[in-house]
């Protein structure tokens, strides 16, 4: 579904508008526009941008497998793409004009950083005439399934603060924005030309000056950085040995790119030697999350960075508990043809499958948590850990949006040994190295 602002008329429009951008009234303008009105009005124009380089800085701390540093070439992963984008542009925290952005709308940045992007529409609004800095917030992600966002958040929307702390991502109902829509959020200000002479606006009584339409008058800019509201999990290595050194399962994951789908590509060994994925899925039995938490608060506001325990949603089954083996078993059920089920044996094991699962700092009785499955010469074993984020103790056992959780597992004579490598979708860092084992 194409959502439109409010139109002036297909007349005023052909007039107003010279080059090949479409602009409109933001449709939150009040009062008569007829090409020349008593108002004040500002364009504004946008940029957005989100991070894919995840390469690490090397550190003295890191200790065991390499770590992953290949995300500097990934570009347009699903996970980072933008294909439809909501701004919403507000005077304190009324807002005052909105747009939604299409794929159509929205020019990918063909040099430099593959993640930036120009939304190519402008948005007019009026201004009174004090002319204040307008905040500027975007939200964008990779498909809005059913038009959830397009007809729920964007036109309902008329507080900034009550827009952020608004509830995303699937409901008790499994209604909803899915977690793999990646939703990404950001802020930024455009201030008025006085003060920025750079990216600020100007102001006219007429809607026909602005130079984003050919004309005179200076259209405000603001580029904003989007950062993703999911965290993910994914296990990077596994290592069975005994307190002698004999090793019987040493697992290694990689990513190389992407692959022609835009997915991240994995590649794993077993002691540096290739391992096929039904070796991996005979040594790695499963790997379960529990629980996931399917919803969210859209943008931390006011020290709100998630939802409380009562409100938040896990995933529909039983317990919240997501798996590798649930997810494998229901791909190979909808595969439509026998070769796309053996496409999917060859590839699919625990070592290259990501979990996805919105922030859970908060928990008391329902930290999130997971647990390997492995066996070894026919002698099965489990581990189980709560995944952590800096801090020491129970504090410590949470997970915060943006981040990617890489788990390090190493079993020694049945004892687990676990390292969580936190690093941070946006700024590219580890934030700390931790380990624990759930007796």
């Amino acid at each position: 579904m194409k959502l439109k602002n409010i139109a002036l008329g297909i007349g005023f429009l052909a007039a107003m508008f010279s080059c090949s951008m479409e602009d409109d009234i933001a449709s939150d303008t009040k009062g008569k526009v007829d090409g020349v009105s008593e108002d004040l009005y500002a364009a504004l124009q946008f940029n957005i941008s989100t991070g894919t380089d995840l390469s690490t800085k090397a550190t003295t701390e890191v200790t065991g497998p390499a770590e992953d540093s290949d995300y500097s070439e990934m570009e347009n992963s699903t996970e980072m793409a933008v294909n439809e984008c909501f701004v919403f542009v507000a005077n304190g925290d009324n807002i005052i004009g909105r747009r939604h952005y299409e794929s159509a709308d929205i020019t990918r940045s063909d040099a430099g950083n593959k993640n930036e992007y120009t939304l190519n529409k402008h948005i007019l609004v009026k201004v009174p005439n004090e002319k204040p800095a307008l905040t500027i917030f975007a939200v964008g992600m990779k498909s809005d399934k059913d038009d959830t966002f397009a007809n729920g958040l964007y036109l309902s929307a008329t507080s900034l603060s009550d827009l952020k702390k608004s509830t995303v991502g699937k409901n008790s109902s499994d209604k909803g924005n899915s977690l793999t829509d990646f939703i990404k959020v950001g802020e930024g200000t455009i201030k008025p030309y006085e003060q920025d002479q750079t990216n600020g606006y100007q102001i006219s009584n007429k809607t026909t000056d602005f130079t984003c339409n050919s004309g005179t008058v200076k259209c405000g800019l603001a580029s904003i950085s989007l950062g993703l509201r999911a965290a993910a999990i994914e296990l990077m290595s596994f290592k069975i040995a005994t307190v002698g050194g004999t090793t019987f399962a040493n697992l290694v994951t990689s990513h190389t790119g992407k692959n022609d789908k835009g997915e991240i590509n994995s590649v794993t060994k077993n002691d540096n030697e290739d391992i096929t994925a039904s070796q991996v899925r005979a040594i790695v039995k499963d790997v379960i999350i529990s629980p996931q938490v399917v919803n969210t608060v859209l943008y931390p506001t006011d020290g709100k960075q998630e939802l409380p325990e009562n409100d938040k949603v896990f995933a529909n089954y039983e317990g919240g508990i997501t798996s590798f083996m649930k997810a494998y078993n229901d791909k190979l059920e909808k595969a439509q043809d026998d070769a796309a089920k053996k496409e999917i044996e060859n590839s699919s094991h625990p070592l290259n499958h990501r979990f996805y699962t919105y922030q859970n700092a908060n928990a008391t009785g329902r930290k999130t948590k997971v647990t390997v499955k492995y066996e070894v010469q026919g002698v099965p074993g489990e581990c189980t850990f709560y995944v952590k984020t800096g801090g020491t103790g129970d504090d410590a056992a949470k997970v915060l949006a943006g981040n990617l959780y890489q788990l390090h597992v190493t079993i020694t004579n049945a004892v687990a040994t676990i390292k969580v490598v936190t690093k941070d979708w946006k700024y590219n860092k580890i934030e700390q190295e931790m380990q624990e084992v759930i007796e």
